[in-house]
């Protein structure tokens, strides 16, 4: 499309209302210093802010390390999952509808599984074999959503 000038001639801009920096009601430093200031007169320092009251209450303990057992039985379950999805991809007679299930199954359980991933500690066989386990299903999903298998 070509812009002719006559097409822009009818185009007004409108007046500014204010100058550039300050406002018609006053300067924001102003607003801000206003707003700052008590009714006592002294602004008030960032410093000088009173302390939290009432954090005994809370309960800000950090859980202690993962239940390898209970990871061990997630990433097996998954791992199964994944083989199911393979055996429905690999049978000719499967449609991808049917594989679909499969496929939002293991996205749903990747999502469960990654804060399981970052709770392991770094060198940890555990992490690797699950690390590898949801690229896996990643990829998978990546290349059925991008129609790879149509």
């Amino acid at each position: 499309m070509k812009i002719y000038t006559q097409d822009t001639a009818g185009i007004v801009q409108p007046p500014r209302k204010h100058q550039q920096g300050k406002s018609a009601v006053g300067g924001f430093d102003e607003l801000l210093e206003k707003a700052m200031t008590p009714q006592g007169g002294q602004a008030v320092s960032a410093n000088a802010l009173a302390p939290l009251q009432g954090l005994s209450g809370l309960n800000l303990t950090v859980p202690s390390g993962v239940d390898r057992a209970q990871t061990v039985e997630s990433i097996d379950k998954f791992l199964h999952l994944m083989e199911a999805y393979e055996r429905k991809m690999a049978d000719p007679r499967a449609s991808l509808k049917e594989a679909y299930p499969l496929l939002r199954q293991m996205e749903a359980k990747a999502t469960e599984l990654i804060p399981t991933l970052e709770s392991l500690p770094e060198g940890d066989k555990l992490k690797d074999i699950l690390n590898r386990t949801l690229v896996a299903s990643t990829v998978e999903v990546i290349k059925f959503n991008r129609g790879d298998y149509v």
